[in-house]
Order: structure tokens, then sequence, then C-alpha cells
């Protein structure tokens, strides 16, 4: 089956780039603690080829009135045409489809979602709670994201925009594996540092209230062999009006692979029980016990076990929202 990572608005954008944010705000207090309000985050893609004018492109989320926006600011070409189709989710709940509005506001961009509350849980940590937005008006479906707050004072931009471009990119016996690309994205953000105040936000766990299914609705066909999409069998569910049918290949702290079928067509889709559906902690075991395994049976030295150590290493250097401070040095530098 088709393996993608399709956008939906866990904030952070939990794609396969990783993306930093600038941040201006107002804030009031609340339990002693900073609330933050009235909001614009810069997010940053890596580009894959070396003829790119851009290391990286750029899309600005603007929190209005409680709803937050996309923007396409800019592209690796050096354009502003940046396609913004991976970034417009469609998710399905019991309660309908929530999709991203099809509706461009000037200075804003597409809304994304509706805040019902930013809390700090702690100095160091914040909860996010919101829902998709819906032409519909479903609200049934409510998203919880809570971040940890890193300080990256001097702290290299290579390594924590796009960890995993850069510790592969560190390896020269990995270029077979991952190309050439890698290489040239440390070489061009060797020495530039984070300045004092640089910090990021990084997710600690995502939660949902109710089960849903995340659709990647950029390829659909009218003609889909089931059974050979999931060669281990799949069973199947109505998920408000819409046929889904979910793969019974389970895998610990990894979504359930769908296709879901919308009028005549169908869509590969990711399958969330309600819950917590990611997890810093709980991936960064798995990570863990990957790399020990990949130790165990090829060895240290192996690309399996440098491969995997290395997934592990990105992990732990992820961040996901960046402040103002850190969005200026990675403006800078791109």
């Amino acid at each position: 089956m088709k393996n993608k990572i399709i956008f939906i608005i866990v904030l952070p954008f939990i794609f396969s780039k990783t993306y930093a944010t600038e941040t201006l705000f107002d804030s009031n207090i609340l339990n002693n603690y900073t609330v933050i309000t009235d909001t614009e985050w810069y997010a940053y893609g890596v580009g894959y080829t070396t003829k790119d004018v851009n290391l990286f492109s750029k899309v600005k989320y603007s929190l209005k009135d409680n709803n937050l926006y996309i923007k396409a600011e800019y592209a690796t070409d050096g354009s502003n045409n940046l396609d913004l189709t991976e970034y417009l989710y469609t998710v399905l709940a019991n309660d309908g489809l929530y999709q991203a509005s099809i509706t461009d506001e000037p200075n804003f961009g597409y809304q994304l979602t509706t805040f019902s509350k930013i809390t700090p849980t702690s100095k160091k940590s914040i909860m996010w709670t919101y829902t998709p937005f819906s032409s519909n008006a479903s609200q049934e479906l409510i998203r919880t994201d809570k971040y940890e707050e890193i300080d990256l004072s001097e702290k290299s931009i290579s390594e924590f925009v796009h960890p995993f471009n850069h510790f592969t990119g560190l390896d020269s016996t990995l270029t077979e594996i991952v190309g050439t690309y890698p290489a040239y994205y440390v070489k061009k953000l060797h020495g530039k540092t984070f300045p004092a105040g640089a910090t990021c936000l990084k997710s600690t766990t995502s939660s949902n209230n109710v089960a849903f299914a995340n659709i990647d609705m950029s390829n659909s066909s009218a003609n889909f062999d089931l059974k050979k999409s999931f060669p281990l069998g799949y069973t199947q569910k109505t998920l408000n009006k819409y046929p889904l049918y979910l793969s019974k290949k389970i895998q610990s702290n990894m979504p359930i692979e769908a296709v879901v079928k919308i009028g005549a067509n169908y869509y590969y889709a990711e399958y969330y029980n309600n819950g917590v559906y990611n997890s810093y902690a709980n991936k960064t075991k798995q990570y863990e016990q990957n790399y020990q395994q990949a130790i165990t049976l090829f060895g240290k030295e192996s690309i399996n076990a440098k491969m995997q150590g290395i997934f592990l290493k990105a992990l732990k250097s992820e961040c996901n929202l960046f402040n103002k401070v850190a969005s200026q040095a990675i403006d800078a530098a791109k």
C-alpha cells in the first residue's frame, strides 16, 4: 500500500518535512503562566535538489480570532508558487468531513482550524485544543496537542530544522542510500547557529476525542483492488455515510492503513482510534528498540544500524514550532 504522510493539522505540522515558526503575540497570564494569543508562525520545508534557489520553502500560519490560517510565502525554486495541496487536509469523523476552507482570505490564506483553548501546563509546556475547519459546521472532532519548549541558543540550524538531512549528511557512507542532497544541505548550513533567545516547541503528545480517518485526496481510483492493497486482510465499517476499509495489519504506535470510498472513487487514508495518536515518548521507545534490533541483527557499523540510529537521533532533535528569534535566523540561512 502507498505510504505517504498526510498533512493533518496537528500543530506541529506533522509531515515528512520539519518546520520552523515565527511567533508574534499578545499575551495574558493564567495560573502564573503566559497564555499566547494573536499568533503567527512561519513553517519551513526543505528542498530535494541542489538546483533549488532556496534550501527551504516557507508557509505562514496565522491565528486570528481563534482561527488558524495557512498562506504560502515562497518555494524552494525562489517563486511564491508553493503548492499547498498536502497542507489542505481532509479528515473524516463520525459527524462528517472536515476540510480546510477553499476561501483564500487576503493576508491570511485558508482557514484550517478553530482553537477553543490555549493552556499553559508549566513554565516550559503548553497545550492547544482545537477543531479542524468544516464547511458543514461539524464540531464533534476535538484535538489536543501538547508541547515542550526547547532552548536553541547556539545550537545548529541544520540539525534542528531538518535533523534527518543533518545526520545523514554528516555520514558519507550513507550517500548511496540517501543521495547527495543531505551532504549539500549540511554544507550550506555549516557553522550557522541559532542566536540567544531562540526557542522551539517540541510535540510531546497529540490526541483526539473521537476516531477519525485522515484522507489523502491527491490521488484517487475508480477501480480499487482491496485484496491486493491489504494482503493480510481487511475489515469494513461505515464512518458517517462513507465506506471505510481498514487493514488487519496493526503496528504499534502507528495509524491503521485504510481506504475510504467517497462517491465513485477510492482514496488512501490513515485511521486513528480515539485517544493519544502521537506520543514522543512512545516513538522514542520504539525507535530505540529498532536501533538495538538492527545492531543485534546486522552489527553496529552496518547501514541498517546506522539508519536506525539516525532515525532515533533525528527524533530527539525534532523541533516543530520555532519562535520569532529562531525564525529570523532560519530565514537568513535560506
